[in-house]
C-alpha cells in the first residue's frame, strides 16, 4: 500500500469526503486530489505533519506504512464521545453578546461533531484569528486609524 492508498484510508477514517478533508487539514482540494490519485509526488513535510496532527495518524505509518495507523497509547480521536455539549446560559455569555446565544449553542453543537484532534485544531485556529484581529485593532488605534475615524474620512 502506497501513500496515496493510506491517505484514502485516513480520509475514510475521518468519515468525510475529499472536500471535507481538504478543509480539515487546510490543504487545497486539488492538491489532495493529486496526492490521492498518485499524480503528484509525496506530500511536503508540512502537509504530512498537518494531516497527522489534525487526524491523530502516526507519521511513520502515513509516510512509510510502518507500525499502526495510530500511535500506541494515543487516544482514539474518532471514538464517539458520550459527553454532551455544555449548555450555554445567560450567566456564561459575555456582556454584550447576549443576542448571540443561539449562534453560540449552534457553534458548540458543530464543534461536538468534529473528532477531538481536529476540534482542537479548529479551536486553536479560531483563537489565533481572534488574537490577530485584536492585535490589528490595537495597532489601528495606536496609529489613529480607528473605524469611526476611517468612516468620517471616507
Amino acid at each position: 500500500m502506497g501513500i496515496s492508498e493510506r491517505l484514502k484510508v485516513v480520509i475514510e477514517a475521518n468519515a468525510t469526503d475529499l472536500a471535507g478533508f481538504s478543509r480539515l487539514v487546510q490543504v487545497p482540494y486539488r492538491t489532495l486530489q493529486n496526492y490521492v490519485h498518485g499524480t503528484r509526488a509525496r506530500p511536503r513535510h508540512d502537509i504530512l505533519e498537518r494531516i497527522c496532527t489534525r487526524t491523530g495518524v502516526d507519521l511513520r505509518w502515513l509516510v512509510a506504512g510502518e507500525g499502526s495507523m495510530y500511535p500506541p497509547g494515543a487516544p482514539d480521536v474518532h471514538q464517539e464521545e458520550s459527553a454532551t455539549v455544555p449548555i450555554v446560559s445567560s450567566a456564561t455569555i459575555p456582556e454584550g453578546m447576549e443576542g448571540a446565544q443561539k449562534r453560540i449553542e449552534a457553534l458548540l453543537a458543530v464543534l461536538a461533531q468534529i473528532p477531538e484532534g481536529a476540534r482542537d485544531a479548529v479551536i486553536d485556529e479560531c483563537f489565533a484569528r481572534a488574537a490577530t484581529a485584536q492585535q490589528l485593532a490595537e495597532l489601528r488605534r495606536a496609529v489613529g486609524l480607528e473605524p469611526e475615524a476611517k468612516k468620517k474620512a471616507g
